[in-house]
């Protein structure tokens, strides 16, 4: 990276978020030769190539960290940059880009806020006593660090002392939880409300109960999941109180399963639905007031006598978000049947499905095939199928959460 007879011309300097970034240009380049802190208060570079040697009236830096700069000339065509702090800092990083049609050669270095660790502290025993523990050292609780750049990790939380006898303490170490991500798994209808009917006499109800039992047991196998399901039996739970779960459950995600019927026989395959005040189409919305149709069968009160006191703006809003996170999961839910080619795959619809309106938590619902199809009616009733499903979800759910 060394660029001979460079000539430093400007400066430039910023803060954000602790740290400041000094940018030197010069319009040849140059190599760094050496990083140091001189103290607490001081961070020396040694650059070569010329990088900075003609800046002779450099500005005063307006930064909560550095309080002045200079610059000296060495042997060798090299020279040196300190940096006088405010305050005890790290050099964070220091790099060079190289010149380009568009820009100069950038010197790039980075300051921030904290203090270089202390030197490690002499160990003592606190007790001689003989036990078949090994003896609990006295430390400051300092690290020491080869790297002085780098900022020291996080102490551990540590629980209260165990006397162990003859003056030595064991401080168990406290184990912080992962996230842990809620699911509700929905097995649409139920009890008295068998949803389908196939022609061999095989409930929707049923392969909606099974299908939300072999999902739960495919995200418990991860152990990185709470799975609520709204019903784990034949029961009938209203629409209401199946999102009602949901929220009061603070789920990240209400995930509906049902299976469709439909006149024509031939019509088969998966299809998953996100919510949306207009249908995306044709069937999206025969579906929407087949599956609505018992809304008012299940509870009179919800209507809009049951709302007036909501307010529909800030409903709308939630709605929003919500909608948004449901449709990135059914993205993945949809690509990961099709990669594990999981049956015949319907698109992506929308649809103004009432299960799906629980405002402040993503929701989706599976059509997991036509039971009316005679094809689909015996993959429904086959458990290695349900078990690709199951799994395909558990795919896309972990493909979700580690997206960050």
């Amino acid at each position: 990276m060394m660029v001979k007879n460079a000539e430093a011309f400007s400066l430039r300097e910023g803060s954000h978020k602790n740290v400041t970034r000094v940018v030197i240009e010069s319009d040849g380049g140059g190599s760094l030769i050496s990083k140091r802190p001189l103290d607490e208060r001081k961070i020396e570079l040694i650059l070569t190539g010329g990088l900075c040697r003609d800046i002779k009236n450099h500005p005063k830096i307006r930064s909560k960290i550095i309080r002045l700069w200079s610059l000296d000339d060495l042997p060798k065509s090299q020279c040196r940059v300190t940096f006088s702090l405010y305050q005890k800092a790290l050099l964070k990083r220091v790099f060079l880009l190289k010149k380009t049609s568009q820009y100069p050669a950038r010197l790039v270095i980075d300051i921030g806020q904290g203090a270089l660790p202390p030197a490690p502290p002499k160990k003592k025993p606190v007790s001689t006593v003989v036990s078949a523990f090994k003896p609990i050292l006295e430390t400051t609780g300092a690290v020491a660090f080869e790297d002085w750049q780098r900022e020291p990790p996080p102490k551990p939380a540590f629980m209260a002392g165990v006397p162990l006898g003859g003056g030595v303490f064991f401080h168990p170490q406290i184990s912080l939880k992962p996230f842990r991500p809620t699911i509700v798994i929905d097995p649409g209808h139920g009890g008295h409300d068998p949803g389908s009917v196939s022609c061999r006499g095989y409930f929707e109800k049923h392969v909606t109960l099974e299908a939300a039992k072999n999902i739960s047991a495919e995200l418990k196998k991860t152990g990185r999941y709470h799975v609520i399901l709204t019903r784990k039996k034949d029961k009938f739970v209203a629409k209401r109180e199946r999102f009602a779960k949901a929220r009061e459950s603070q789920a990240d995600f209400l995930i509906s399963l049902h299976a469709d019927s439909h006149p024509l026989k031939n019509l088969r395959g998966i299809t998953i639905y996100t919510l949306s005040a207009k249908a995306s189409d044709a069937e999206a919305e025969r579906l929407a007031k087949q599956e609505n149709k018992s809304e008012f069968l299940e509870e009179l009160q919800f209507t809009e006598s049951a709302t007036r006191d909501v307010s529909n703006v800030l409903i709308d809003i939630a709605q929003r978000g919500s909608k948004n996170t449901a449709l990135q999961l059914a993205e993945k839910i949809h690509s990961c049947l099709r990669k594990n080619k999981v049956g015949k795959l319907m698109t992506l619809r929308s649809a103004d499905l009432a299960v799906l309106k629980a405002p402040d938590t993503p929701s989706i619902l599976i059509e997991l095939g036509y039971l009316s199809n005679e094809k689909d009616e015996k993959l429904l009733r086959s458990v290695a199928y349900q078990k690709k499903i199951a799994q395909s979800l558990v795919e896309a759910l972990g493909q979700y959460f580690d997206k960050d």
